[in-house]
């Protein structure tokens, strides 16, 4: 009858799908497992390790339906007492305990690259390609669940044995996604100093000190730093303000300063991709000159940009572009999921300055391909600090 060549057609092509479903998640858990271990072991190791165990059991699982007589035409079978998965002669691939294991096993960890391209700002070819292709995965999965259930050709207790597993790796990702952000950030002071040392004739001699400690819980890693000694004429200058000037949305006015007359000192304090360990204590001391006449106040700021990435910190290196001369710094990713959906996220760090305003450092995050400034949306387990510090030293007259 033409509705049951139908039914056996559609009945085949459940069967196909179930096949190649097993075959793509036993291989592609398999693989992203031996990668993760491989170059992402201290992030990844129990999300791996879950991985390369259910990544098999689904090629197992492959191996069990291709090898039993299947009948697109029979009936599904009522769930029996549970025994071992696969033990007796399942005709019906739906029917065996070990398949439905296998999906719920693999929902929780299908979810994770699906998240991870959800939240983020770019989207390429690849990157949609691999989204669809988690997303009917893990529809997949729910719905054989869902279905077996509904008619009785599973037990509940194989569905939550094969969820349980995986949920250890979902609270890794919870771990890293939310609890790391918000209680691993850098924690770092920097204090400056200016000394007066000593003077001759129309020289004042001065000593600049920089101390920076980090009372963090984590090492961090500097994207880019600088200090700079700036001098101010303020004879005459003006003191008054509107409230506009003060609640405005520009950068500090500066009016109380008065005129920026000279820059007399500017240099790195730490090289980028220098590492501070927990409670690390680093001063760096330097001497300079200021002339009389040209300035009455001499200003010590210093600037630091500081990340706790939970990559590898010997990663953390500075390229220089040519053309902005711009600090770069790109981020490689936690897992091979991130390092493919995460859009290859980067640091840039400028130093902006011009004979007429004093010199400052920005960073700036950005995806891949993008120049678009994204912050921390680029990677929510980059974790990112910008400090500093300013002392003012009036000149005797």
């Amino acid at each position: 009858m033409p509705s049951m060549d139908i039914r056996k057609v559609g009945r085949f092509a459940l069967y196909v799908s179930l096949l190649l479903v097993l075959f793509v998640d036993g291989v592609a858990f398999l693989v992203t497992a031996i990668w993760d271990m491989a170059l992402h072991s201290r992030d990844q190791v129990l999300s791996a390790l879950l991985r390369a165990v259910i990544g098999p059991l689904n090629l197992a699982t492959l191996v069990t339906v291709l090898r039993k007589e299947y009948r697109p035409w029979l009936p599904a079978q009522p769930a029996t007492p549970p025994s071992l998965p696969g033990s007796a002669g399942v005709k019906n691939p739906f029917t065996n305990p070990l398949v439905l294991l296998t999906q719920a096993a693999s929902i929780p960890l299908i979810f994770l690259p699906i998240w991870i391209e959800c939240r983020s700002p770019t989207h390429g070819r690849w990157d949609v390609t691999a989204l669809v292709a988690a997303i009917v995965l893990f529809v997949y999965g729910a719905i054989a669940i869902a279905f077996s259930l509904i008619r009785g050709t599973v037990s509940f207790g194989w569905v939550a044995i094969g969820s349980l597993l995986p949920l250890l790796g979902v609270a890794q990702f919870l771990y890293l996604t939310f609890y790391l952000p918000t209680h691993n950030r850098p924690s770092v002071d920097v204090s400056v100093k200016l000394d007066k040392v000593g003077r001759s004739k129309s020289i004042t001699h001065m000593r600049g000190v920089v101390t920076v400690k980090n009372h963090g819980s984590a090492t961090v890693a500097v994207l880019g730093s600088m200090y700079a000694v700036t001098g101010y004429r303020t004879k005459g200058s003006s003191s008054s303000f509107t409230p506009k000037d003060v609640l405005d949305v520009d950068k500090e006015d500066r009016r109380h300063l008065g005129e920026f007359a000279s820059l007399l000192r500017v240099d790195d304090i730490l090289p980028s991709g220098k590492e501070l360990s927990e409670e690390e204590n680093w001063s760096t001391s330097f001497v300079f000159d200021a002339r009389d006449g040209q300035q009455d106040l001499l200003r010590l700021s210093a600037h630091l940009s500081l990340i706790t990435h939970e990559g590898p910190l010997d990663a953390i290196t500075c390229k220089m572009e040519s053309s902005s001369g711009a600090c770069r710094v790109p981020f490689h990713g936690h897992s091979v999921a991130r390092q493919y959906l995460g859009d290859n996220p980067y640091a840039r760090t400028f130093l902006h300055y011009d004979t007429k305003e004093p010199p400052y450092i920005e960073t700036h995050f950005y995806a891949q391909g993008e120049e678009k400034n994204f912050a921390e949306a680029v990677d929510f387990l980059t974790r990112n600090q910008f400090t500093q510090s300013i002392v003012e030293y009036p000149l005797d007259p």
